[in-house]
Order: structure tokens, then sequence, then C-alpha cells
């Protein structure tokens, strides 16, 4: 299982086409490991799912995502309520228990 650096955040939808236009050419641009997704249930809610190899590199990305040197950084332009309600975080794997049964199972 992969480590995740994820971003959550909500684009004024007058700034939709100019959001999408410029995350669209920063992924086609080279950053292969992250995926864009947008709510279905809430539009022009978005989160950024970026895949790591470890946790240390998923805190690295959330640094660089974070960065006002960052390409990504120029998105909080967009966001409903600017940088402040910018949300990044990162996961790490569950370390799920084995249930008795699933013990049993072996």
């Amino acid at each position: 299982m992969k480590n995740v650096c994820f971003a959550e955040y909500r684009i004024a939808a007058e700034n939709r086409a100019s959001y999408l236009s410029y995350t669209g050419r920063l992924i086609r641009d080279g950053e292969l490991n992250i995926y864009l997704y947008e709510g279905t249930d809430q539009p022009n809610l978005f989160v950024e799912i970026w895949y790591a190899d470890s946790e240390d590199e998923a805190e690295q990305i959330k640094k660089e995502r974070c960065s006002e040197r960052s390409p990504w950084y120029r998105v909080a332009e967009w966001v409903v309520g600017g940088a402040d309600k910018l949300h990044v975080w990162t996961f790490k794997p569950a370390a799920l228990q084995k249930s008795a049964a699933d013990e049993g199972s072996d």
C-alpha cells in the first residue's frame, strides 16, 4: 500500500474553467503521481491525491504542495476563502488488526 498526500478545497464557480485548464496543464506536464477528483454530490469541491512510497515522501510532497514556490500553490487564488481553505494532509496505510475469525482461516 502507498502513502498519500491529500489536498481538498472548493473552487469558486466563476474560476472553474481557469482552474481546470491550469491543473490539466500541470498534470499533463509531468505530475505523474497525482490524481484529481471532483465531488459528485458537491460540484467544484476537488481533491488531489498524490501517491508516495513512504511517509517521509508523503510529508515532502505536502511541504512542497503548500510551498509558495510550487506551481500547485497558484490553485489557492481560485479557492473559495483563499489559501486558508486549502486543506492538505498525509495518510499512511492503516495497521489493520486481524480478527480471531481471520486468524482461524489461514
